[in-house]
Formats: C-alpha cells, structure tokens, sequence
C-alpha cells in the first residue's frame, strides 16, 4: 500500500470506521444496514452504487444472502489471500508472507482502496462467478502479460482483455464442472419453510441443473441427495421441477431415511443493495417490494453521515473542498507571478493583471 495510504489521518480513518461498524453490529436489529450504507456511501461514489440493483440477479448464488458491502468484505479478503499466494508463486514466497498489499478488513482500506475493490468485485458480480475464480484469474491474466511482472493491484483487476478472458474460462468451467449447493452456504438456502425468494430461487436453479446433468439413470439418486442429505428441496419443489415420477424415485431411494426438516433460519431477505441507492434514481427499483424499507434505510444512513461527517454526501463535498483548495491555490500563483512580473519592469502588478 501506498506511504500516502497508510498516513495517520487515514489509519485514523479506517479505525474510526472499522469501530463504527463493529459496535453497529453487535446491537440488535438492522442498524447494521444503515452502518453499512452509510459507509459505503461515505467511501464509493453514487454513480458506483446505482449499479447495484442491477447486480442482484447475476451475482454468483452462493452470495444470495449477502448484502453489497458484506460481499465486498468477502472480496477483500479473498483478493489478500490471492495476492499473497501468487507472489508466493512467481516471485518472492518468503516476501510474500510479509506483504500487505491492502488490509484484509475492507474499512480499515483507505477509500480509494475500498472504491477499487467495490468496483471490481461488481464485476465479478456482473460475470456472475465466485471471487476467488475472477481474482485468481484477472491476477493470472496480468502476470502472463505485463511486460512489468507484478500482482496487480485491485483497480487493475477489469480491463476489457481481463474480463473477456474471466467470461470465456468461468463458460468452460462452468460447462464442465458440477457446482453443487452445500448446506455449508446460508441457512436460508435450505429446504424448511420455502419462502421462494431471489435467493432461494437461484439456487434451486442450481440444483435443477445438477440433477439433470447427471444423466440419466443417475438423477433419481443426485435428486435424492438434495432431499435427504443436503436438505436443500422440499418434496413439493421438487414435484413442480422434476415431476412425480423422478421424485417417486429419488425419495424410494432413501425409504430408510425420512426427508430431515432443516434448522429455521430467522433473518429475513433482504434486497442486497437496500440503502445504497436512491430508489428514484434507478429503474431497477421502481418494482422493488423492499423500495420502502430501502428508502428508510438510505434516509437513516444520511442522517448518520450528517452526525459523523457533517455531510450526507461526504465524498462529493471534499471533492468541491479539494476543488476549491486548488483554485485558490492557482489564484494565488497568478497573483503573485503578476506581481513577480510588476517587480521586473516596474510597471504596477494591477495594470500587469488587467493585460493579462
């Protein structure tokens, strides 16, 4: 990490929003949302976050349940471990076990940081792929091809060769491999009390998939796995997607084992992006069913940026104050060549300005 991103009034920064957060989530509820609207809004740019809405339905179905900033968290990490293994690789290992490329905790990144990895995990998210697969591939991609061999750096991680590779290789994965739903993902993928939500949906997508790419003869016992051991299908599900006769088969296939209810999960849906954007603003949420709470959740992330920062825009007003520093600055400058100029010919430095 840069010297300049690792000065004391950006550790600061990062600390005070790395506690910020923490404390936000240990209490009850969801003020946990509006601590992470609030700083994401803090750090990444409107323009960044309208994207999310449209992200939903393409990211990978593992994440379902993840909202935007918890799966830039998990981008983070994973984008830590990758650079660390692949210095390791064709570089230095021994220096490698040292290297801080970025902090594995998103907030404790400076923003610019944690708009870089915002930005490229959307990406990932756009693709649809898992992070590990789109950062070990992007950082695969640079290294064979920079003439300057080095890892690259998280806003070096989306060029247009680097994703049009990413598509091409997670299609030939994709084709080949099965990528199966494990009860090890969120609890609320599992079968007891089916709400059908987005996630839910997703991933019974998935295992439709699977179990008829099993071919036949061997899908009565796929399906009967995602009844009984996985727990991941009610009965009536699987009626609707696969009919009596496959289900009649695959349950005849375990008739020692009842199909087991799984564990309740209690947290709800939610949109993964709620608070992030204006709903106004984006097409994608003019049909939202959570439009309300996400308008609640953007107006409290506001009113918390208000009391922290002194702005519900922090990131656009120190543009206009950096803005402003810079114009004084070049005004300033003008001023006094002018009067270096009146110094050197004698002429006053008013009418040497009014020439000019």
């Amino acid at each position: 990490m840069a010297r300049k991103k690792r000065s004391a009034p950006n550790l600061l920064a990062a600390s005070r929003r790395s506690t910020f957060l923490q404390s936000s989530r240990r209490v009850p509820g969801s003020s946990w949302l509006v601590a992470e609207a609030s700083l994401a809004r803090e750090a990444v740019g409107q323009d960044t976050l309208a994207m999310e809405p449209g992200l939903a339905p393409t990211m990978w179905v593992e994440y379902g349940y993840l909202s935007a900033f918890q799966r830039t968290e998990l981008f983070t990490k994973a984008y830590e471990e990758e650079f660390r293994r692949k210095h390791a690789q064709y570089f230095d290992s021994v220096e490698a076990e040292r290297m801080q490329p970025i902090d594995a905790k998103y907030v404790k990144n400076s923003a610019a940081e944690m708009t870089a990895l915002w930005h490229a995990r959307q990406h990932a998210d756009q693709i649809g792929v898992p992070y590990p697969f789109f950062i070990r591939a992007a950082i695969e991609l640079a290294i064979q091809r920079w003439t300057k061999k080095r890892v690259p750096r998280p806003n070096q991680l989306w060029r247009e060769s680097q994703l049009a590779a990413i598509r091409r290789a997670w299609n030939e994965e994709y084709g080949r491999r099965t990528f199966m739903p494990s009860p090890e993902w969120d609890l609320r993928f599992l079968a007891q009390k089916y709400r059908g939500d987005p996630a839910q949906l997703a991933c019974l997508d998935i295992i439709e998939r699977d179990v008829y790419r099993a071919g036949f003869g061997n899908q009565a016992a796929r399906l009967s796995a995602y009844l009984h051991d996985k727990r991941m299908i009610t009965e009536d599900e699987s009626r609707r997607r696969f009919g009596d006769d496959l289900t009649e088969e695959a349950l005849a296939a375990r008739d020692d084992l009842p199909v087991v209810a799984a564990p309740t999960a209690n947290a709800p849906y939610r949109a993964p992006c709620i608070g992030l954007v204006e709903a106004r603003d984006s097409p994608a949420c003019s049909e939202c069913p959570f439009a309300a709470a996400c308008e609640k959740a953007s107006g409290l992330a506001k009113r918390d940026l208000v009391a922290r920062r002194g702005s519900d825009d922090p990131r656009r007003a120190k543009i206009r104050a950096d803005t402003a520093i810079r114009v004084r600055r070049l005004r300033e400058k003008r001023r006094s060549q002018d009067l270096q100029v009146a110094g050197d010919t004698g002429t006053p430095g008013c009418v040497v300005a009014a020439a000019l």
